[in-house]
């Protein structure tokens, strides 16, 4: 498939696109007991609405909500949502607000945009694919790797947590207008 500015306005329908989270997924992994051990969940929710214009030009923002984190375990979703981790009681959200897509030779797109997790913000870029199921939905998947101690989420009993956390996120954008 060609990305290409032109071949964009060809394969994507311009509109208003919201998250189709039935069809979505943000999950993660990192790794507990000095590295032993894999610690994989997800968020149950999450939301999000994206423009594509004429030209390629696309904007649009994600919200996830930190108190729907699950692990499997209540005990440690409670810890991970705790003031020790995420704060979820002073900071409920996630947001990744989209600054730019860059669409590449192929099903690959470079992502650019803001992440902010608790008070922090971050530029991120990610590199994801792309791809259009139908000519009213867009689907990108990306997986990341992040230091979470960049975003304040710095908790560390006897050094039993890793700082590197994967985060993989398969979203299906819906055209809603």
């Amino acid at each position: 498939m060609t990305t290409d500015a032109e071949s964009i306005q060809n394969l994507y329908t311009s509109g208003q696109y919201e998250i189709d989270a039935d069809r979505s997924s943000i999950s993660f992994q990192g790794r507990s007991l000095w590295g032993m051990m894999p610690v994989r969940g997800r968020f149950d929710d999450f939301a999000g609405t994206g423009r594509l214009r004429g030209g390629g030009e696309v904007t649009g923002q994600l919200v996830i909500d930190v108190p729907s984190l699950r692990t499997g375990m209540a005990k440690r979703d409670r810890h991970l949502t705790s003031q020790d981790f995420f704060h979820a009681d002073r900071y409920p959200i996630i947001t990744f607000t989209l600054a730019e897509v860059r669409f590449l030779p192929s099903d690959m797109v470079v992502v650019e945009g803001s992440l902010q997790v608790k008070d922090v913000v971050k530029q991120v870029s990610l590199s994801a694919t792309l791809h259009a199921p139908d000519s009213e939905s867009v689907h990108i998947g990306c997986r990341k790797l992040f230091d979470r101690t960049e975003f304040d989420i710095s908790a560390n009993q006897l050094g039993m947590v890793s700082n590197e956390v994967v985060i993989d996120a398969q979203l299906r954008w819906t055209r809603s207008d």
